[in-house]
């Protein structure tokens, strides 16, 4: 977690600063959640300087995500380093966590393969896998070690032995709608249409509406927002007049760019100049022009159907994705 670019350094630098901006705050800080006494780490008085030392110091030690997090801790309202914390910070750590685990071959080991084998395995191979392998597969089997990836294990194991464990096992895709409180009424007709995405686990929502008392709204909803694989955003003139909700399509957007996190305009009401918006060169739903407000009850029921079909589809396709991940295809 110590490769840090200039530029995100100096963006650390200047959350740190609003967090903590006297060397008071420093010194707690840095003795409550480091453990460490700030003199030994800064001799500068500047609390710029102060914050450029203790970032070069967490570097050289590997101790970044400690600081990071220690801020936060200890800080937890300052809304400079809230913002720093969930839409610069977080998506880095994953990033690179995703990165490295791209990089580590999946380990096996014979028994399991064997296990694997006799649990899959046609019912006319069943009754003869333990006994009467042939010395080929099983010669290949034994051949394998255990940091090497799975692949090898495919290679060994004939087509017919081979399947693969089913989809339920994968966690539920996180949902995130984005909406203005005018616009509530589709959120509920949404809702309604994907009820059995939800009740089947084959995703978890989240909407504004869903924040609890004593939880902070602006830190519940930068969590959800940069952690959901679909993101729904309900536009209308309100939703392009909010600032709030004009904020997250474009903090959606740039998930999008960087993650391939799905995003989806839904146009519920007539919306001058929409196709301006960050999100405005992604294809809308529903794909008549008319937007859904425009449409009598029944028609309008009858699109919100197709537009929950087109939402299982790509859920299912994120699933098939995840599983091939996994699989190391």
């Amino acid at each position: 977690m110590s490769k840090l670019d200039g530029n995100l350094q100096k963006r650390l630098s200047h959350a740190l600063t609003k967090a903590l901006p006297t060397k008071s705050d420093w010194e707690r800080m840095t003795s409550y959640e480091l453990n460490e006494s700030l003199d030994k780490i800064s001799s500068l008085g500047h609390i710029d300087n102060i914050a450029f030392e203790v970032i070069r110091w967490a570097i050289s030690r590997g101790r970044l995500d400690d600081l990071v997090n220690g801020a936060q801790r200890h800080n937890d309202t300052n809304p400079e380093l809230l913002r720093f914390y969930h839409e610069i910070w977080l998506p880095f750590v994953d990033a690179a966590k995703s990165r490295q685990a791209s990089q580590i071959p999946i380990s096996i080991d014979i028994l399991s393969a064997y296990s694997y084998l006799d649990m899959h395995a046609p019912s006319s191979t069943l009754s003869n896998s333990k006994n009467n392998r042939t010395s080929e597969t099983l010669t290949q089997l034994e051949d394998i070690k255990t940091e090497q990836p799975t692949s090898n294990l495919r290679k060994c194991i004939p087509p017919q032995q081979f399947s693969a464990p089913p989809l339920l096992h994968n966690e539920p895709i996180a949902l995130y709608y984005s909406y203005v409180d005018e616009d509530a009424g589709l959120l509920t007709l949404l809702q309604r249409q994907l009820v059995m995405l939800s009740r089947s686990d084959l995703i978890t929502v989240w909407h504004r509406g869903m924040i609890q008392t004593g939880e902070h709204e602006y830190v519940e909803q930068l969590k959800h927002l940069n952690t959901a694989s679909i993101i729904l955003l309900l536009v209308s003139p309100h939703f392009l007049e909010s600032e709030r909700t004009y904020n997250e399509a474009a903090r959606a957007m740039e998930r999008f760019e960087v993650e391939d996190t799905v995003v989806i305009p839904i146009i519920w009401r007539p919306t001058a100049d929409w196709q301006h918006a960050p999100f405005g060169g992604l294809s809308a739903l529903p794909k008549a022009k008319k937007a859904l407000a425009e449409y009598s009850r029944i028609e309008r029921e009858k699109l919100l159907e197709e537009i929950a079909i087109t939402i299982r589809n790509i859920v299912e396709n994120i699933r098939v994705k995840q599983y091939n991940f996994r699989r190391g295809f």
